[in-house]
């Protein structure tokens, strides 16, 4: 997942990666680890999400794992080398989470990171991590425990342990829904909202948060009051799921019938942006198997990606039912499989081209690939 200046992978054998744009490199494109890879998890990492704090310099990752926790991350390229801040139980393998881009405060307590996440069993939970937590010493209280990370590195013919101890925040959720009757797979706040609160920067809770399910529905919730205002169904399982950043209840997922859908919740929203229409909710099958993750465009508000088993990654225009590219990101002929996709984008002001920067695809091959975004051409 990219989270500019950084781009972030997290793999299934657990590890947790942070790269930046290498700029004394020939290679146009070359990226350049920034901080060594710790192992965030016991299991495979099956989702991420990031918030990038530029007053701070800092970077904050969550991820989401099938060893049925949750972890928080930092890293601050001046200040602080990859760490885990803190981490939360689930009782079942977490397969989605979304991080509030803004510390939150209320009253005179200090600021404070929201997360939401759902598991497997149909539980979404919401955690709040205290930032001042950081910069306080290792104490016996019941919220904090003594945590000994061991990163293995080859010397030769010879294994050698790293370890660094460091104070690991054990969070309590502060709102728990039995929101599914089936695995989650899929929570946003909304991207529209969290642009507007970077672009405000807001410190107040966020009112809403959405979730997708293999029990085929959408649900828009009331956090405060806990409370489902909206469920949208569908007639396939919903496999992931994005919301429009440029208007308010504007969602896209995609399903194991080769299927990419949009939704419309604003219904369930307070703020209603009528310059934003969804012509056709459903778009023509035009993958050939499951969908494993949708992205929507940050420059150009008409514009999706999607990602598919059958290792392509699809451009479209939600004015068409029919995609407007096709990327080939691994030979039909291996069998592998595309899971995830990010995108670094740049606007060009013009929302009837392909925007300037670059898309990444994660697979089973373990490798990143990148293309650029004008010419959708891989890059060496």
């Amino acid at each position: 997942m990219s989270s500019q200046p950084y781009l972030v992978s997290a793999c299934y054998d657990g590890s947790l990666h942070v790269l930046q744009p290498d700029s004394n490199s020939s290679n146009n494109g070359a990226w350049k680890p920034v901080a060594s890879s710790i192992a965030a998890h016991q299991g495979p990492i099956k989702c991420l999400s990031l918030a990038y704090h530029p007053s701070q310099q800092s970077l904050w990752m969550a991820t989401g794992a099938m060893d049925n926790t949750v972890s928080l991350h930092e890293y601050n390229n001046t200040t602080t080398p990859l760490t885990c801040r803190a981490t939360a139980v689930h009782a079942a393998s977490v397969a989605s989470v979304s991080l509030w881009p803004q510390p939150i405060r209320n009253g005179n307590d200090g600021p404070t990171l929201c997360l939401a996440s759902g598991d497997w069993d149909g539980g979404v939970f919401l955690w709040s991590h205290d930032l001042n937590h950081d910069s306080h010493s290792p104490t016996n209280d019941d919220d904090q425990e003594e945590v000994t990370s061991h990163k293995k590195r080859k010397t030769g013919s010879q294994t050698a342990i790293d370890a660094e101890s460091t104070a690991i925040q054990k969070l309590s959720p502060t709102v728990s829904l039995q929101a599914h009757n089936s695995k989650v797979s899929g929570v946003c706040w909304g991207n529209y909202e969290k642009r507007l609160a970077l672009e405000s920067s807001s410190s107040t809770m966020p009112e809403q948060l959405i979730t997708a399910s293999w029990d085929h529905s959408i649900k828009v919730w009331n956090i405060e009051r806990q409370d489902c205002l909206l469920t949208l169904n569908s007639s396939r399982v919903v496999s992931c799921l994005d919301t429009s950043p440029h208007s308010a209840g504007i969602c896209v997922t995609g399903h194991p019938d080769c299927t990419v859908r949009l939704w419309d919740v604003r219904a369930a929203t307070t703020a209603v942006d009528e310059s934003m229409t969804v012509s056709d909710n459903v778009f023509r099958p035009s993958h050939q198997a499951w969908i494993s993750d949708v992205q929507w465009s940050s420059t150009n508000p008409y514009q999706v990606y999607s990602s598919s088993h059958d290792g392509t990654v699809k451009v479209w225009d939600i004015r068409s039912s029919l995609p407007l590219y096709t990327v080939r990101v691994l030979p039909a002929s291996t069998g592998e499989k595309v899971l995830s996709l990010a995108t670094w984008e740049t606007s060009n002001n013009d929302t009837t081209t392909t925007n300037r920067g670059y898309l990444f695809a994660g697979g089973t091959n373990r490798v990143v690939e990148q293309f650029e975004l004008k010419s959708l051409k891989p890059l060496s």
